[in-house]
This record gives structure tokens, sequence and C-alpha cells, in this order.
């Protein structure tokens, strides 16, 4: 029987090992390199997506600093006088006063609020005769200058290489990752050649400093 069964056999047909499928050995090393692979493809997805985040995070501080001082700078153009800026508690404020722009208008006052609590930099307007202020509006979010050692504004007096003041910005922004993004600007107050020196309260102090 068993020559019977060698003769009916298809010529060219034998039986290999390959035909006994794959070893457990095999299937574990398979499963060891995708694994590997799967890692490696999370690992490059997670410092892609960390990256956006950072980069979006320091676009967005730096957008509210250019902001910021973008605001500062128109106004400051206009300026006539200004206060040395002041601390009180854990807030600095800014006080300048604006010459009327056109016929018929009020000169005009602006007060700046760091708020070291909220992190928020902000300003206010009134007419120096109505003395209506307008509501506070918010220029960033994120300030992170420290109270004691940073200040946010300067002001500079006129000396003899300048004849008149300037105002030094130095704003501070925490990104949402925790880095800080530094905004800096020096601005001319272009009217203020026959400006007071300033003191503390030289001008626009009717609002006082909330």
């Amino acid at each position: 029987m068993a020559a019977l069964r060698r003769l009916l056999r298809p010529r060219g047909v034998r039986r290999g090992r390959d035909d006994a499928g794959y070893t457990l050995i095999e299937l574990a090393a398979a499963m060891g390199v995708f694994t590997i692979v799967l890692a490696v493809f999370i690992n490059t997805l997670r410092i892609m997506a960390s990256t956006t985040s950072r980069v979006y995070a320091t676009t967005t501080a730096a957008a509210d600093g250019r902001q910021a001082l973008d605001v500062l700078s128109r106004q400051l153009g206009f300026a006539s006088a200004a206060n040395l800026p002041v601390r009180s508690g854990q807030n600095w404020y800014l006080e300048f006063e604006s010459d009327a722009v056109k016929a018929g208008s009020d000169p005009l006052c602006t007060q700046w609020r760091y708020q070291n609590s909220t992190g928020r930099l902000q300003y206010r307007t009134w007419s120096t005769v109505t003395l209506t202020g307008s509501s506070w509006t918010t220029t960033a979010r994120s300030m992170a200058n420290d109270p004691t050692t940073q200040p946010p504004f300067t002001v500079l007096a006129s000396d003899a290489g300048f004849k008149v003041m300037r105002v030094s910005a130095d704003l501070r922004l925490s990104t949402s990752v925790g880095a800080i993004m530094q905004s800096q600007g020096q601005f001319t107050l272009r009217n203020s050649i026959d400006a007071p020196v300033p003191t503390a309260s030289t001008v626009c102090t009717q609002l006082g400093r909330p």
C-alpha cells in the first residue's frame, strides 16, 4: 500500500517546511518589529504636535505684543506731556495728554494699566473737558512682567540729545507653553517740546488709578 501511495502522488509535489505555516518565534519577531515601527511613528506625531503647539503659542504672544506697541505708538505720536509711570499695588500706570487733533475736539487723556493679577494690558481715554472715561480696552492678555523688577513703561525726559520726551516699553508675554516673549519699543512724543518736566502727577490724574 505504501508503494501504491507513492506511485499515486503527483510528481514534483513535495511536502516542505513552508506548508506548516509560521512558527511562534517568527510571529513574535514580526510583532516586535511592528511594535517598534508603531512606537517610532507615534513619537514622531507627538513631536510634530508639540512643535506646532509651541510655534502657535509663540506667534500668538508675539502678535499680542506687536498689537499693544502699535496702539501705544499711534497714541504717543500726538502726546504733548506725560507722567512718570506709577506702581500702585501690583498694577502699573502710565498717563499722557494729547493735543486736540482737529478743530473743535478736546485734548485727550490716555491711561494705560498693567494688571499683574490678570496679566492684562489695557488703556482708556477721556476728554480733559468732560472727564468721562471710556471703557477699558485690552491690548494684551498674557503679560508676565514682574511688577517689582520689570516695569512695562519708562518715561525719558528731554535732554541735550533729544528735545522731546520718549516712552520706552518693555512687554513680556507668557505663551501657553510657558515660554516668555519680549516686545520692546521706544516712542517719541512729537508734541512735547514745551512739556513740563514729568512727575508722577503732571497731567491726567482726574480719574485716578483704579
